[in-house]
């Protein structure tokens, strides 16, 4: 089964012709400029379609895309909440030592340097200028954040989907 990464979400549609208002959820959005199509999949995961992306607008402060086949406001009025997707196989690659795309790090068992279970990766946002780690608690009832930061984390396994985090940072 292929796995899937966002790049975006659809915020809303824009002008009378199809066109949507784009949130990017990448580094680099000028990187939508380079795709010839994309997923778009339902906010809970159940509906997944390609569709391929007929123009690109990143003026102005804003991101716009126009999807084949979406041609009224209303179409486009459908898609808000949807997010844009690319197959994980199309992601380039990361050349910088210990930096990962969250999709790598989500769904991680996280253990404690003594070998204890902490839980599960669930996902990660940005604060301050810096990542943050949020671990659920192996009864789902309690989570850990744990900043992305040399000093809290050990060991990061991509391959294995483990990682190792300093015990001091669990308190």
């Amino acid at each position: 089964m292929s796995e899937y990464v966002n790049i975006g979400r659809i915020a809303a549609p824009h002008g009378v012709r199809g066109w949507v208002k784009v949130i990017p959820l990448t580094d680099d959005p000028n990187r939508f400029s380079s795709l010839k199509s994309v997923f778009i999949a339902s906010r809970d995961g159940t509906a997944r379609r390609r569709v391929g992306i007929e123009g690109v607008n990143t003026g102005s402060m804003k991101l716009l895309l126009k999807f084949d086949g979406i041609e009224s406001p209303e179409a486009a009025s459908a898609l808000k909440g949807f997010f844009i997707q690319v197959s994980a196989d199309d992601v380039p690659p990361i050349t910088e030592e210990d930096t990962y795309y969250h999709f790598q790090l989500e769904g991680m068992r996280v253990f404690d340097d003594g070998g204890g279970l902490v839980g599960e990766l669930d996902y990660v946002f940005t604060a301050g200028g810096g990542d943050v780690y949020v671990v659920r608690a192996p009864d789902g009832k309690g989570e850990y954040m744990i900043p992305a930061l040399k000093r809290c984390i050990r060991r990061v396994d991509v391959e294995n989907k483990v990682m190792v985090v300093d015990r001091e940072w669990l308190t």
